[in-house]
């Protein structure tokens, strides 16, 4: 079995729990998947997120803690739940006595990591990816010393901050049919010998195939030097976000679908970025596409496989997959020349850009004649170049700094921010509100934002508009002169449905100059607003 940390949110500690956008949605004749939430029930909620994201359902029912009685609300949300659904934990987490009225299967193991790989097989089942009937899981995927020889490989981080992902992958694993999980060590570590080995072994006489299960932090692409390899990343903004773009994926492998394009042939994406007039967007192969206004090359990205993708004014950057930065587009001020070392995240303002470094260094380059290239020193956890200012969120997350036209700092609880473009700087805080200040709210701010419908867990600045999604759904505010905010439409709540008419959640979201792109839990990007030179027309291919 595998031999690290016990799970998060063990030792006392309160368990972290999903979004709201899981738990407190309508269920109504939704699939529920009902688990504990308590902290000894940490694991199980990776397990069940990810399964949920399997069977397209939104319905994760918290049980509560083991020896108290299921909350109202989620009583509620599971009565109006379809028959059927799924427990994910054993009965001394979620009790019969909690559930005794409704027909659910039970998805418990021996321990965590066997109720994570069932809860991967029945994702294969119920997705059609297998005939149905008992599900049966190896022991194997979670074993760090299987043979890996000629199999799909799922590599991920072994430290106890890594705990959602490895639940994660072993749930991908379940849906794979693979007993390949290896397993990199800790972040700031070498790679376990032996476990290098098994991804030698593996790639023999070819590439090593399969998927890195975590963001860059955690799986380093230094550790896969001198290995041939063919590997898609899977990494989102937190370790939900992770979970969700992993069941996605392994929702594509279930029902035998493409891995690059829905059955309708679009393309699906993993990351995004509006510009002034353009935007751009990761594939989820790697590759970048923009679209939009191409002046001077801004929208034309290079060949090769990237991890993350910033547009601004009159360029774009993107973080290639060995850390290196790329830059297209005017280069007037230097603002497409990146300095040389490897970055763990890139920020495209007016004409600079600002990098923040593997030490947690940020370093600007371009246009400095108001600051905005001249970055405070200390170190960061967040970079964000606006057009001609750049804030940075500290690395212990409790101030920001702002330097360039927009100068100041901030204390507080910050979980994001973003100063992209625009004349201003959001904040988001821990309870889900934001704060924003700048020339667009009056008396320069700060002006406290915040969404009768639940908490924000993303907000993103353009230039006279800013936007957060709460529930999944995003909300605007600020300028409408060409429907950036309400889209068009009435009101402010932008809404995607797939085909069954069932609401896809916005994960990720890019306010533009005069336009707006989201992206959608299924990997399709919608965008509203100007659309001159195709700026809110996202590709097909």
């Amino acid at each position: 079995m595998l031999a690290i940390a016990s799970p998060a949110g063990a030792h006392g500690q309160e368990a972290v729990l999903p979004p709201p956008s899981y738990t407190e949605t309508d269920c109504t004749d939704k699939v529920p998947i009902v688990v504990a939430s308590d902290a000894p029930a940490q694991s199980d909620l990776y397990s069940a997120v990810t399964l949920a994201g399997v069977l397209d359902t939104r319905c994760v029912v918290l049980a509560g803690p083991r020896d108290e009685p299921m909350p109202e609300a989620q009583l509620a949300r599971l009565e109006a739940a379809a028959d059927g659904g799924f427990i994910v934990g054993g009965s001394a987490a979620v009790p019969d006595a909690k559930v005794a009225d409704h027909a659910l299967t039970r998805l418990a193991g021996t321990d965590r990591w066997h109720t994570a790989r069932l809860a991967g097989a029945q994702a294969l089942i119920s997705a059609g990816g297998a005939d149905t009937g008992t599900v049966e899981a190896s022991a194997g995927a979670e074993d760090p010393t299987t043979d890996c020889t000629g199999d799909v490989a799922i590599l991920v981080a072994s430290d106890e901050a890594a705990q959602s992902d490895l639940y994660s992958a072993v749930t991908l694993a379940g849906v794979i049919g693979t007993d390949c999980i290896i397993v990199t060590g800790p972040r700031d570590a070498d790679w376990p010998e032996d476990q290098r080995q098994r991804a030698s072994v593996t790639g023999t006489g070819r590439a090593l195939v399969g998927y890195v299960v975590g963001g860059l932090d955690a799986v380093p692409q230094e550790k896969f030097e001198g290995l041939s390899h063919s590997l898609t990343r899977i990494a989102g903004d937190d370790r939900w976000h992770t979970a969700q773009l992993v069941s996605t994926q392994a929702r594509r492998i279930a029902q035998g679908e493409p891995t690059e394009a829905t059955e309708e042939g679009t393309v699906t994406y993993t990351a995004l970025s509006s510009g002034f007039e353009h935007s751009c967007a990761l594939r989820s192969d790697g590759t970048a596409v923009c679209w939009g206004s191409n002046v001077e090359g801004k929208a034309s990205p290079p060949e090769g496989t990237f991890t993350a993708v910033s547009a601004g004014g009159h360029h774009t950057c993107a973080l290639r997959s060995d850390g290196t930065v790329a830059c297209w587009g005017s280069d007037e001020f230097g603002q497409s020349s990146p300095p040389e070392g490897t970055f763990t995240a890139v920020s495209v303002g007016g004409q600079h850009t600002c990098g923040l470094r593997s030490d947690g260094t940020v370093a600007c380059w371009g246009l400095d004649e108001d600051g905005q290239s001249t970055p405070n020193v200390g170190k960061f956890a967040a970079v964000s170049a606006g057009e001609f200012h750049t804030c940075g969120l500290a690395a212990t997350n409790d101030m920001f700094f702002c330097w360039g036209l927009l100068t100041g700092s901030g204390s507080g609880d910050f979980a994001q921010l973003s100063a992209h473009l625009g004349p201003q700087v959001c904040v988001r805080h821990g309870d889900g509100t934001v704060t924003c200040w700048g020339a667009i709210y009056e008396g320069g701010g700060p002006a406290r934002i915040s969404i009768p419908q639940g908490a924000i867990t993303a907000v993103s600045t353009g230039g006279r508009h800013a936007c957060g999604i709460a529930l999944g759904t995003v909300f605007c505010w600020g300028e409408d002169s060409h429907g950036q905010v309400t889209g068009g439409g009435e009101g402010n709540a932008h809404v995607v449905q797939n085909q069954n008419g069932d609401v896809v959640p916005f994960v990720a979201l890019s306010a533009g100059g005069l336009h707006t792109c989201g992206l959608a839990e299924d990997g399709t990007i919608h965008c509203w607003g100007d659309n001159r030179g195709g700026r809110a027309t996202p590709p097909m291919s």
